[in-house]
């Protein structure tokens, strides 16, 4: 049976682990510890943003007696409170996805979590309109589904719901085409 060496081609989908694990998956499943840092990575810069906006919101009125001091004419008083809830709100949402990407990476290293990371990486999409991460987050939605959609990354979380340890996920796909229940 002729198997492609292509990491992203379609395979038959597995159902369990009782089933022959495809060798050539083992890329795809060992780049899941990549994205999880990747997570992580962005998710920290992104609470820094969001926790910033939040930070700004609750000073805004301080910024606005600050220019009508300067001779600035301030925008309407319920406009400053408009503004400010935006910043708290958004900050906050922000700072809530950044929190959850954290989490979701942070789950990866035991491949745990798969629905957890689609929605982190999705919902991440937020952060982009901030433009501070948008290229990254950008980035990580193309890179996560891409990874996460895979049949063998699939295959790799079930296996850990079953009872495998990281370790034991990564020898199997590295090992080629054997049952795990035939040891």
């Amino acid at each position: 049976m002729n198997q492609p060496s292509n990491p992203y081609a379609a395979l038959p989908p597995q159902e369990t682990t009782d089933q022959l694990v495809h060798p050539d998956y083992a890329p795809m499943v060992n780049q899941v510890l990549v994205l999880g840092i990747l997570q992580i990575a962005v998710g920290v810069l992104e609470l820094v943003v969001g926790g910033g906006m939040v930070f700004l919101g609750f000073f805004m009125n301080t910024v606005f007696e600050a220019q009508q001091a300067e001779g600035i004419d301030p925008p309407p008083e319920l406009m400053e409170w408009w503004i400010s809830g935006f910043y708290w709100v958004f900050g906050g949402f922000i700072a809530l996805f950044a929190l959850l990407r954290i989490g979701s990476g942070l789950a990866s290293f035991w491949f745990r979590g798969r629905v957890w990371m689609l929605v982190s990486v999705s919902v991440g999409l937020a952060s982009a309109m901030t433009c501070y991460c948008a290229p990254f987050s950008i980035g990580l939605f193309i890179y996560g589904l891409i990874l996460m959609l895979n049949p063998g990354v699939s295959q790799a979380y079930r296996m850990a719901r079953e009872g495998l340890s990281p370790g034991e996920i990564k020898q199997l796909f590295a090992q080629g085409p054997v049952s795990p229940g035939a040891s």
